[in-house]
């Protein structure tokens, strides 16, 4: 049967060419799964060149769970239209997707405190962004 994996909230998992898959729902709600096929090559020196291409694939849970899954359900809605130029701005979309990705997986080896760090500046500007900006006096 093969190696299980049980993906949750936020799961991303790449698969390589020929890599034999398959899924099934849990006995919790439905949710949504979106899967998107390409070819394209990493970086050289980039972190999945260290993957071991025998195990087929690699998982993690990203940060920017929100971010992937609107841009996921936009990548859907745009190739189901099939208005002009779809294929075009797909492939776009899909490369934004991949770009965000690599970045990510690239940021993996931060140290979770300066993580931390950034994640708490990153929510405080998300929830105070409409707010005025005030200038503090600084002593000389």
């Amino acid at each position: 049967m093969g190696i299980q994996r049980k993906l949750g909230k936020g799961d991303i998992l790449i698969t390589y060419p020929g890599t034999v898959r398959s899924g099934s729902n849990g006995p919790y709600p439905p949710h949504q799964k979106y899967s998107a096929h390409f070819a394209l090559k990493f970086p050289e020196g980039h972190p999945m060149h260290a993957v071991d291409p025998m195990k087929g694939y690699r998982l993690f849970k990203t940060r920017k769970f929100e971010y992937f899954r609107q841009r996921f359900s936009q990548l859907y809605q745009t190739w189901i239209t099939k208005l002009p130029l779809h294929e075009f701005i797909c492939q776009g979309m899909v490369i934004e997707l991949y770009g965000s990705l690599l970045l990510e997986l690239g940021q993996q080896d931060i140290p979770a405190h300066k993580r931390l760090i950034a994640t708490e500046i990153e929510d405080y500007i998300q929830s105070h962004f409409k707010e005025d900006i005030k200038t503090v006096n600084w002593p000389s």
